[in-house]
């Protein structure tokens, strides 16, 4: 189980590198849910891993990491609704 744990986490710390590299090539953007949904997997991912490999200071970076990402996901998801008119309707 250890073995998984730990390819669990290295997948994890891949989607965090892809989301990181599309960010700054221009092929995602912040307004976009799915690049904050990429780096909250992630962080979760290594998060899972640590459950067999114990380090604190990684564990509070990927649990800041994942509540941001939940963070940016949130407003992502506001910003998509549709405004009501000034009416309430």
């Amino acid at each position: 189980m250890a073995l998984l744990a730990e390819i669990i986490g290295v997948i994890g710390v891949a989607l965090i590198l892809y989301a990181y590299f599309a960010l700054q090539s221009s092929r995602m953007s912040p307004s976009q849910p799915r690049f904050h949904l990429i780096n909250f997997l992630g962080a979760m991912a290594v998060i899972f891993s640590l459950i067999y490999d114990w380090n604190l200071a990684q564990f509070v970076l990927e649990a800041v990491w994942a509540a941001l990402s939940v963070l940016g996901l949130v407003i992502c998801l506001r910003r998509r609704q549709p405004a009501e008119d000034s009416h309430g309707n």
